[in-house]
């Protein structure tokens, strides 16, 4: 997320020739955080220690 902040802010000061849209900040956070969030849910670990590492036979 932190690079389409950056190429965001650098259209915004003219880095570089591109068109600036202040409504793309709010489009990453509505569509990246939400699956940031999902996929931090379904990836926890079971059991006591939550950063064990799951094998599958």
């Amino acid at each position: 997320m932190a690079i389409c902040f950056i190429i965001e802010t650098s259209q915004y000061f003219n880095f570089y020739n591109a068109y600036f849209d202040p409504y793309d900040y709010l489009a990453y956070i509505s569509l990246l955080l939400p699956i940031y969030f999902t996929d931090k849910h379904f990836s926890v670990g079971q059991g006591k220690d939550k950063n064990q590492r799951i094998e599958y036979e």
